[in-house]
């Protein structure tokens, strides 16, 4: 699902007309477009399959580390930081300053149009709900979209776990059953 497509089936729900081109100068669109982006990162600040990756930031002459721009946040594996104003902030002296690269997991935000499909449904009925109950009030339709939120994030789950392979096999409990079953 792209941008425009979902967004024509926000826009008729609301009492709107559908529109050719995101560019199209309307109110509504105006509203719903930046509750779309920040719907998208409520959703996907944990972190998802596809939105996740290990990375190394290093530091530059000044010592400081830059966090790209379209970073929700960053874990680092062995120090307390956080992201404040695109530079990786260092809790524990309360600077900017770092000593050396810092290694952890990144969480970026995606647009719209790059989501994957599951994802892409999960934050369109959540925006819709979220836009017909802003607009309208809540009714009877209105519930009906909002019931359609938890299953698509069920299916978003569902995806997310196949794709990070997570497996009883690799666990400790696991392999302690299998030698005890052995002996």
């Amino acid at each position: 699902m792209d941008l425009l497509n979902a967004v024509n089936r926000i826009l008729p729900k609301l009492g709107e007309h559908t529109i050719t081109s995101l560019s199209s100068k309307s109110p509504t669109l105006d509203i719903l477009l930046p509750l779309i982006d920040e719907t998208i990162k409520r959703l996907t600040i944990q972190g998802w399959w596809f939105n996740t990756h290990k990375t190394t930031l290093y530091t530059n002459t000044a010592g400081e580390i830059s966090v790209d721009g379209t970073a929700l946040s960053f874990v680092a594996d062995d120090y307390v930081c956080s992201n404040r104003a695109g530079k990786l902030h260092n809790t524990a002296d309360n600077t900017y300053i770092w000593d050396a690269a810092v290694s952890g997991t990144m969480i970026y935000f995606v647009p719209f149009n790059e989501l994957p499909e599951s994802v892409a449904q999960w934050v369109f009925y959540t925006a819709l709900s979220e836009a017909f109950v802003t607009d309208i009030g809540v009714t009877n339709e209105a519930q009906a979209w909002l019931s359609e939120v938890a299953p698509a994030e069920g299916r978003v789950l569902s995806e997310h776990l196949r794709n990070k392979r997570y497996t009883t096999q690799n666990s400790r409990r696991y392999g302690r059953i299998r030698r005890a079953m052995r002996a």
